[in-house]
Order: structure tokens, then C-alpha cells, then sequence
């Protein structure tokens, strides 16, 4: 198991994941803390060198399924 973090625009904080079957078109999260989520947010696996855009495709509780969006990956400063 991964651990990734999350944020979302308009929100203040970060919130940690927990990132099961990692592929380099999506994933399967487990939130650790956000009971709402956006249909789009941004992940980072390498304390924020790196940001992934995501869109949420299925969810199931805690459960998230998404999918990264590869043409609007950046880089963060």
C-alpha cells in the first residue's frame, strides 16, 4: 500500500489517502478524511514535486475510483 495526498481547489488543507491497484491511467483511494469529495481534485505521491489531476469514476463509500487526467499533468513549482 501507497499513501498519497489530496487537495482540492477552494479548500483550505491536505488530506491524506491510502492508494490501492495504482495504474498509470487511474486508481483505487481510501479516504482517510473527506466524507465530501469533488468530482475533480489533485494527488501527489511525492510530497507535491509532482501533482496529478484526477476525476472520480465510481464510489463506494470510502472506496474511490479514479482516473488521472494525463494530459494536464504539471509539475509543481
Amino acid at each position: 500500500m501507497k499513501t498519497a495526498l489530496m487537495f482540492f481547489d477552494g479548500q483550505v488543507g491536505v488530506y491524506t489517502c491510502i492508494v490501492h491497484d495504482l495504474t498509470n491511467d487511474g486508481a483505487k483511494i481510501e479516504l482517510n478524511g473527506p466524507r465530501v469529495l469533488p468530482l475533480g481534485f489533485n494527488l501527489s505521491f511525492d510530497n507535491f514535486r509532482t501533482i496529478r489531476n484526477c476525476d472520480v469514476i465510481w464510489r463506494d463509500q470510502d472506496l474511490v475510483g479514479i482516473r488521472f487526467r494525463h494530459s494536464d499533468e504539471t509539475t509543481a513549482a
